[in-house]
């Protein structure tokens, strides 16, 4: 008889699943999600690329220049990018959603 119990029981409570993505469900406090750059502050120095252990940061060659690009669809969200970046260009905020179906959204 426990076994029949226990399942009317869960049959009479609510279901305990999240209404996401007809709710936004709000990330936990100190989440690593999305990696953004306030390109303005960004002197390009490399810091970045040279502690990305997924390689998702990297340099660009433009004419007479170069300047970091990160893609977001290689990046682990570790972190020692923004820990490294000397003028703190650099910030994980708590966006987790990065589904897109253009690559070129992924590349900052």
């Amino acid at each position: 008889m426990g076994l029949l119990s226990e399942i009317i029981k869960k049959m009479t409570k609510k279901p305990s699943t999240e209404k996401y993505p007809y709710a936004p469900s709000p990330a936990p406090q100190k989440t690593r999600a999305r990696l953004t750059r306030d390109k303005k502050i960004c002197i390009n120095c490399g810091a970045c690329t040279l502690v990305c252990p997924s390689k998702a940061c990297y340099f660009v060659q433009e004419k007479d220049k170069r300047r970091v690009e990160f893609n977001l669809a290689y990046c682990t969200f570790c972190g020692q990018c923004v820990e490294v970046c000397p003028v703190k260009c650099l910030k994980m905020v708590n966006e987790y959603e990065l589904a897109t179906a253009k690559k070129e959204e992924l590349i900052i």
